[in-house]
């Protein structure tokens, strides 16, 4: 036997070992290699890269590295051999995943990456070997004794030809989809030997790599059987929606530019030099305009899974490039646009999680998710809702600060704790208004209920008997729980508690009190948003778009209170998580221009070529995006967007894989009129 590894080092070494070996089948390879043309390399081993196990069994290969100074002779034999492996017909039969019980006894030939082999004995060893379809386990028995393939570095690629064993009852892993299969190897052939990698790439868990490094080597990160499958399920949403948006619905598939111009207000676009000096182009946000546009052509149903682009800052459930299921209807309504989506994403959970979401979809008010849970996005799996106190503590506190915080105008809003004061002791009360104060709070309020109805709470001795009971009864507040307040203009203490609220849902569940269903999918409809908000310099901007169209009976209130005008703007949530937004829109000219121009105050020109399709006698409209990286990233329960795709942004919007955003020659930002400084 061939014991020494460092055979392929050198051309002249390699023959030597050969020549001690005393193997017919090696001999044979020596004598090629005596008649070789390459200088110093091992020709007779590049050509029998392919090894019979049966006649070669104690050839193996160490899979190290050569370095260029090793016998000087260029490219090692073991990569000349797997160079001449591209483009070959490998002829594979199966793919590892697929092989059952059904395939005992067929012969098949497998392609994928060995991963760590467990040899028993001399005569006995297994190595798993995996595709993007699952792992299969090779056996290299008796037959096959001291063969190449279980002495490979892991994440080697190879093809192999053997057949396909039963596992005894007692060896069946149940827990892996070939479990009851095995394949007993004959011929291995060597694809391209791994360099040590950085990682293994099917760690888990504690033992997965640091973010930073797997993003660095995505493509290895890749290999991992969470984001293939991440993958494969992105895939299969995809086609569905294709097939149920233009097969039963009638949509056409319709690409739109992805260069545009700027457009005033969202988000930060990503500028395009072009050679035409002080021109540039930008990224769409989205393709809003020229979705519309298509309605004014006449095309009347559209849609596309559209790239779209936003400079922003990177978020677990951001990126700077994103993808979007687009649709637009002309000659419709809210409840048929809702009526579509539902159908699409119930059927989306069933491909995807196989869960079968219920239809309707709950619907709630702009105005009463605020009310109900501060936010306009609430997550409704579980309680802790909020509460209007300030009638009750108001007018008849002894509390000179509270009186002069409600006297403005203000409100109390809170939300009870169930047996909160088994969780919120002083340590974490402290937390929470470390909490608060982060997020831009002044504090809040914790008071302890007591066995006699009494608080135990700073405030409590600036609070009558007759209003701490009026609030218990308010609350539904039992001895052991906590009541959570803070003050403020009615919009700003809703917000501060619904953060809150969810801080506590975060807090009680570290506790080990489980809180939110994660197999819950409670979809919901949120409608009635104010048309336009105040930005923080208080400015008027609109609430979702310049394009979405006022309520019918608010329209009058344009001219004089627009701000109190409520838009026909609809969202879809899933469990706190905002899947999308629509919209009815404008399809009106002079609306389009007054809102622009009266109420917003934007440059009219920036949209006028959307003002004049809309004269030319645009069919009322609507449409709705759905963001599709985040509706597979809670699909699938994991917890960035990174985990969905291929190639994502880090969180500060860089490509640490190919080192972008990156310096650009200076003479080449000259032909676009450009020079950093």
């Amino acid at each position: 036997q061939i014991r020494n590894e460092n055979w392929f080092r050198s051309g002249r070494g390699m023959w030597r070992c050969v020549h001690r070996a005393g193997n017919s089948a090696v001999g044979n390879a020596a004598r090629v290699y005596r008649q070789s043309r390459l200088p110093r390399t091992a020709r007779s081993i590049c050509r029998a890269t392919t090894v019979n196990l049966s006649q070669a069994r104690s050839l193996s290969v160490s899979g190290r590295p050569c370095s260029s100074d090793d016998g000087g002779a260029g490219l090692p034999p073991e990569r000349l051999a797997t160079a001449r492996m591209a483009g070959a017909a490998i002829g594979r039969t199966h793919r590892c995943g697929e092989l059952r019980e059904e395939h005992d006894g067929e012969s098949v030939t497998l392609c994928g990456w060995i991963q760590k082999a467990r040899v028993l004995s001399d005569s006995l060893a297994f190595v798993p070997l995996r595709d993007n379809s699952g792992l299969i386990q090779l056996t290299l028995n008796e037959g096959t004794k001291g063969t190449a393939i279980h002495k490979l570095p892991a994440e080697s690629v190879v093809s192999i030809s053997g057949t396909v064993r039963k596992r005894p009852p007692n060896m069946v892993n149940a827990k892996q989809q070939t479990g009851a299969v095995e394949v007993e190897v004959t011929t291995v052939t060597v694809l391209n030997i791994a360099a040590r990698l950085p990682f293994p790439p099917d760690g888990r868990g504690d033992n997965l790599a640091n973010d930073l490094l797997r993003q660095q080597y995505r493509y290895l990160d890749l290999r991992r059987a969470e984001l293939q499958r991440a993958l494969q399920v992105r895939s299969s949403l995809a086609l569905l929606s294709r097939r149920i948006l233009a097969d039963r619905h009638n949509f056409l598939e319709i690409e739109t530019p992805t260069l545009f111009k700027r457009t005033p207000g969202g988000a930060a676009e990503f500028p395009v030099p072009t050679q035409n000096k002080g021109e540039f182009y930008t990224l769409v946000q989205s393709p809003q305009q020229f979705k519309q546009l298509l309605m004014v052509g006449g095309l009347d149903r559209y849609f596309q899974i559209a790239r779209c682009y936003r400079d922003e800052g990177g978020r677990g459930d951001r990126q700077p490039e994103f993808t979007q299921i687009d649709l637009e209807l002309s000659f419709t309504s809210q409840r048929e646009i809702e009526d579509i989506i539902e159908e699409l994403v119930v059927e989306m959970w069933q491909e995807g999680a196989n869960v079968l979401p219920q239809r309707p979809f709950q619907r709630m008010s702009y105005s009463e998710a605020m009310s109900r849970f501060g936010v306009d996005k609430p997550d409704v799996r579980f309680g802790l809702e909020l509460l209007d106190v300030s009638e009750h503590l108001g007018c008849e506190t002894e509390s000179a600060v509270l009186q002069k915080a409600l006297g403005d105008g203000n409100a109390l809003i809170g939300l009870r704790v169930p047996q909160g004061r088994k969780v919120f002791t002083n340590k974490v009360a402290d937390r929470m208004q470390e909490y608060v104060r982060g997020i831009g709070g002044d504090g809040a309020l914790l008071c302890h209920v007591s066995d006699n109805g009494g608080w135990k709470s700073p405030i409590a001795r600036h609070v009558s008997d007759s209003v701490r009971s009026k609030v218990n009864h308010a609350f539904h507040a039992e001895p052991g729980d906590s009541l959570i307040m803070a003050v403020g203009p009615i919009a700003e203490a809703q917000a501060l508690m619904g953060k809150i609220r969810l801080w506590c849902a975060d807090t009680i569940e570290a506790a080990g009190v489980p809180l939110r269903d994660p197999n819950a999918y409670e979809f919901l409809w949120v409608d009635g948003f104010p048309l336009f908000e105040r930005d923080e310099d208080g400015v008027l901007r609109s609430t979702h778009h310049v394009f979405t169209a006022p309520v019918a009976e608010d329209v009058d209130l344009l001219e004089t209170n627009p701000e109190q005008v409520r838009g026909q703007h609809f969202d879809l949530v899933l469990n706190g998580v905002e899947l999308g937004g629509g919209s009815i829109r404008n399809h009106d000219a002079e609306v389009q221009r007054y809102i622009v121009d009266g109420v917003l105050g934007e440059d009219v020109s920036a949209f006028q070529h959307m003002i004049t399709a809309l004269s030319f006698g645009a069919p009322p409209h609507g449409g709705i995006a759905l963001g599709f990286d985040r509706l597979v990233m809670v699909m699938l329960g994991v917890e960035s967007l990174r985990d969905v795709l291929a190639f994502p942004k880090s969180f500060a919007g860089r490509d640490l894989m190919g080192g972008s955003p990156c310096t650009v020659d200076p003479v080449y930002l000259k032909d676009y009129h450009i020079e950093v400084k």
